[in-house]
């Protein structure tokens, strides 16, 4: 059985990609990568984990249009930054992507983050357990963008991926620190 048939929500074209990316699935990576029809669906996966860590993080109970514009503004410029960095990233041999393919992995990268939106459903089973859940869907969501980055990138390094990866949460930390 090859890895396409073996991956759930085949017929569904988007549910699939997010899960598969979810699942950390190298077919579903390479499908993305050369898909170029997906880069609005990796929009809309960006738009959707946006608007669940609104409403899952975020205070409040209305529609989080901040965090959704917050969310994807820093992934377009951190794809950006990323596309205009890759010439410290690349070995030799190795094609570097246009900037559609980082934005198309990454993008479906974000497909985990979309569980954050259940935080405002089990806050009421107490702070341990919300606090474990962020936490297991943030590692979730960073082997996801992990996976996608050292695919996407060619990268035969884990850690490379890994440092790579980290920048896009910088922002999160300067703002956490009180830098900003």
């Amino acid at each position: 059985m090859s890895d396409e048939a073996r991956r759930p929500f085949g017929g569904f074209s988007l549910i699939s990609k997010m899960v598969g990316t979810a699942l950390l699935h190298r077919a579903t990576h390479e499908e993305i990568k050369s898909d170029k029809n997906a880069n609005y669906q990796a929009i809309l996966v960006v738009l959707l984990a946006g608007l669940a860590i609104g409403f899952g993080v975020g205070p409040g109970y209305g529609i989080p249009l901040g965090s959704v514009i917050y969310w994807f503004s820093w992934w377009a410029v951190w794809v950006f930054l990323l596309y205009l960095a890759l010439p410290l990233f690349s070995t030799k041999g190795t094609a570097v992507p246009d900037w559609s393919q980082i934005a198309r992995s990454t993008g479906f990268a974000q497909s985990p983050a979309i569980f954050l939106a259940l935080l405002s459903f089990i806050g009421w089973l107490g702070p341990s357990v919300s606090i474990t859940f962020f936490a297991v869907v943030v590692v979730w969501w960073f082997a996801a963008m992990l996976v996608a980055v050292r695919h996407t990138l060619a990268l035969t390094s884990t850690t490379r991926a890994a440092v790579i990866a980290g920048t896009f949460l910088i922002p999160q930390f300067i703002i956490e620190l009180g830098l900003f």
